[in-house]
């Protein structure tokens, strides 16, 4: 024992911290079954987990989030199709989906902007005939627009 800390199978443990089949473990986190664990996260059938989240039949969870059919999730959301769904967004069609964006016709949306035909979008802007927008100003038949004039 070192500075009164516990010891299993010839490992160093520092600061309190337990150590099991030979893994080594800082701040106070358990391992089982040979995985290593971060900020007390508990780790069930070899599964890596973050956050203290726990892992049911060889499954991946974030958050304590129930997960299903080998499906992600993070922070309670629902996914379908096989899709990652974050803070709560509804995926449609197997898309990506950021901060509770909508998603139209496999086009990725940051900033609850929306997507027509394909074309990226920021910060709220319209896009209307695969133009771009910057700084919510409309584009009519593919001409660039400034400052909101028509």
């Amino acid at each position: 024992m070192i500075d009164g800390q516990h010891m299993i199978d010839g490992q160093h443990v520092t600061d309190g911290q337990h150590v099991i089949n030979g893994q080594q473990v800082t701040d106070c986190q358990h391992v089982i079954n040979g995985q290593h664990m971060t900020d007390g996260q508990n780790v069930i059938n070899g599964q890596n987990m973050t956050d203290g989240q726990h892992v049911i039949n060889g499954k991946n969870m974030i958050d304590g989030q129930p997960v299903i059919n080998g499906q992600h999730m993070i922070g309670g959301q629902h996914m379908i199709d096989g899709q990652h769904v974050t803070d709560g967004q509804h995926v449609i069609n197997d898309q990506h989906m950021i901060d509770g964006q909508h998603v139209i016709n496999g086009q990725n949306m940051t900033d609850g902007q929306h997507v027509i035909n394909g074309q990226n979008m920021t910060d709220g802007q319209h896009v209307i005939n695969g133009q771009h927008m910057t700084d919510g100003q409309h584009v009519i038949n593919g001409q660039h627009m400034n400052e909101g004039h028509h």
